[in-house]
């Protein structure tokens, strides 16, 4: 969320830096060329709780960072991550917290044949012993809050160095330069115009010349100032951004219809389980790098890769945006007559801006029609960010405990086993959408989860590797 306007919007560059939390944070920016640095410097500004992650040796088999922090939660560190962002490897990188509690500080990184050290503010941190590709890429990567970061200088190998000073334009110097002659031009051709044909002194045409040139850099300055100090704030996202978002779950909403009315015939072959899902972007599987490397996915192909003769089929019904009552009206008029033999309901965080009486009850509908219908359903507690404000999502996860109290209706809090895993890796693409490594984490826990309620007769998978401790 929010890629299209950090590219394009003024926020992230805002004052000539930038700032990897602008729109909807955790932003990562990637250098557009492979480099091959013999050492990469970078002055950095980080507000109270923020980090920021400075990515190297990044290539298709993954990639490393050093990770600057003024957060509790999230201690500086160095790491490795495979492709999807799982954590490898970690360590402490001491030394650093204390001299970030400062402004403005300057983090240089030198490479060699085996390994890298890590400097701040000319003070040598650490060595680290690694195998580095060449070339490779460079980047960032922020969270939640403001973390700025500012010239960037890196040195390659052969003696060439690259710049970036996130100023917009470069040449500034030169823009006001023409920009004032321009106005001083503008002035005197008006000037030269009204003495040709009005019969006025030189010293009032000299008045009005001084006049309606201060008037036009008046005019400039508030254009410009406007530009400058609006550009650190948001759009009022109550409105333009509100009318997209509605168009976009409009215009998605009827190709994922047509699509499950195309692929999946209104009863489940024989020998078949077919599983139905409800809920919005999260459950869609916005984040994935891919489609199939949604959680949905991964739970049907975990499913059907385990022993035993059933076949599992997975519908995703979930459409970005909708709310619990968009839910739940869908799922009476077209999803129901699909003839599940389960129904997982993930739900809880498009709704907290409305009553928690009202998703309540529009849950607990859902509820008891598919029981009556002899289906079999398993709610899910949708996950936030740990960096997320998460008060009114906890209130709509206590209501939908209080409906799964009814017998038979199994409840899996995701946003606790996330929250627990919060830094096994980048599990998070915004404060509520996952990575794909955030969507594999989803499916194992809820695969697990099915096999112990006995909804599915297999054998668990193996556990992560994070699990396993390698």
């Amino acid at each position: 969320m929010g890629a299209y306007s950090f590219v394009f919007g003024l926020q992230p560059l805002a004052k000539g830096r930038l700032n990897l939390a602008a729109w909807h944070g955790f932003q990562e920016v990637i250098w557009k060329e492979v480099v091959d640095p013999a050492s990469a410097e970078f002055d950095f500004f980080l507000t109270p709780g923020s980090y920021l992650v400075f990515l190297f040796d990044k290539t298709e088999e993954g990639y490393s960072g050093i990770r600057l922090s003024k957060s509790g939660r999230f201690p500086p560190m160095v790491f490795s991550a495979s492709p999807e962002g799982e954590f490898i490897r970690k360590e402490k990188l001491t030394g650093l917290r204390r001299a970030a509690a400062s402004n403005w500080q300057t983090l240089r990184v030198e490479f060699s044949g085996d390994g890298f050290s890590v400097f701040l503010n000319d003070r040598q941190l650490k060595s680290f012993q690694s195998s580095l590709t060449r070339p490779h890429r460079i980047g960032f990567r922020g969270g939640r809050r403001d973390a700025f970061v500012d010239n960037l200088r890196e040195v390659e190998r052969d003696g060439n160095v690259l710049r970036e000073t996130f100023s917009v334009p470069h040449n500034w110097p030169l823009v006001n330069a023409l920009s004032i002659g321009a106005v001083l031009l503008f002035s005197t051709l008006l000037c030269l115009v009204l003495r040709k044909f009005l019969p006025v002194s030189e010293e009032l045409l000299l008045g009005h010349f001084s006049m309606f040139t201060m008037v036009l850099i008046v005019i400039g300055g508030m254009l410009y100032g406007f530009q400058y100090f609006q550009s650190r704030f948001y759009p009022d996202e109550s409105q333009k951004p509100r009318r997209l978002e509605d168009y976009h779950r409009g215009e998605t909403a009827q190709e994922i219809y047509s699509r499950i009315e195309e692929e999946h015939p209104p009863a489940p072959a024989e020998g078949t389980h077919r599983l139905l899902f409800i809920g919005s972007s999260q459950t869609w599987g916005a984040g994935s790098v891919d489609e199939s490397e949604t959680w949905v996915r991964v739970v049907e192909r975990l499913l059907n890769a385990s022993p035993g003769t059933e076949r599992f089929e997975c519908i995703n019904t979930a459409v970005s945006a909708t709310k619990m009552r968009g839910m739940a009206r869908m799922f009476y008029q077209r999803w129901i007559a699909l003839k599940p033999r389960t129904v997982v309901v993930i739900a809880s965080h498009s709704d907290t801006a409305g009553t928690t009486s009202r998703f309540e009850g529009r849950l607990g509908r859902v509820v008891r029609v598919s029981l009556k219908a002899g289906i079999q359903p398993v709610l899910i507690m949708e996950p936030n960010s740990v960096e997320n404000d998460t008060q009114s999502l906890l209130r709509h996860h206590a209501a939908m405990a209080r409906v799964a109290e009814a017998p038979g209706v199994p409840i899996l809090d995701m946003h606790s086993y996330l929250a627990e895993r919060y830094d096994d890796g980048f599990l998070w693409w915004d404060q509520i959408h996952l990575t794909s490594f955030g969507h594999q984490l989803f499916a194992h826990r809820l695969f697990e989860e099915l096999i112990k309620l006995g909804l599915v007769g297999v054998d668990p998978p193996p556990a992560l590797r994070i699990d396993s401790g390698e």
